[in-house]
């Protein structure tokens, strides 16, 4: 029942205006209601009160990422992650920089992943889009070679090493990969 919990949020906010908490929580409820100006106006505001709760700043760059205003997102993580070693940030961050074509900023904050996520399936693939992104073609290969070495039992990976091998034009390795597939699964069509 939102407008419930907006009307009793908003007595919270009426009774202690300088408490975060309130204002969080209407800028998930507006989000929710896809009223993106009210949500971003409640979440900047619970991020201005308390500085230190990173949910809030989370909650907020989540905004910004799903309103297209990356440039915005892409500093509240930046100053998230500092003096911190959180390999989901760095993972998100890495993302914001790809889609604002930041490509190599993207790959340098990958390297710096943990060994534990550094085999991950989206971090070794997102490396594949960074590559990809920034034309060096042979190291989103080795991308996607990584990911079939890393998670050789999983036969769609062969299917996507294929299928980019096609999109740029490397077609006799193309063959060779989907030989491999039919090879290891010869029932999927």
């Amino acid at each position: 029942n939102y407008k419930s919990a907006i009307t009793l949020y908003e007595a919270c906010i009426e009774e202690y205006p300088e408490k975060a908490a309130p204002y969080y929580q209407l800028g998930i409820i507006y989000s929710r209601l896809n009223d993106f100006q009210k949500a971003v106006y409640f979440s900047d505001r619970a991020c201005k009160l308390d500085t230190v709760n990173e949910w809030y700043k989370i909650n907020l760059a989540n905004i910004y990422q799903y309103l297209g205003r990356n440039d915005s997102a892409i500093i509240l993580y930046e100053n998230l992650i500092k003096g911190r070693d959180d390999d989901e940030m760095k993972y998100n961050l890495a993302l914001l920089y790809t889609q604002n074509g930041k490509n190599q900023q993207a790959l340098d904050l990958l390297n710096t992943v943990s060994d534990i996520n550094r085999d991950s399936h989206e971090v070794i693939l997102l490396k594949h889009n960074v590559f990809h992104g920034m034309r060096n073609y042979d190291s989103a290969v080795i991308s996607l070679e990584d990911l079939i070495s890393v998670f050789p039992e999983d036969i769609n990976n062969y299917g996507i090493l294929a299928e980019y091998l096609t999109e740029i034009g490397r077609v006799n390795y193309a063959k060779r990969v989907y030989t491999e597939m039919l090879r290891n699964d010869s029932l999927n069509g």
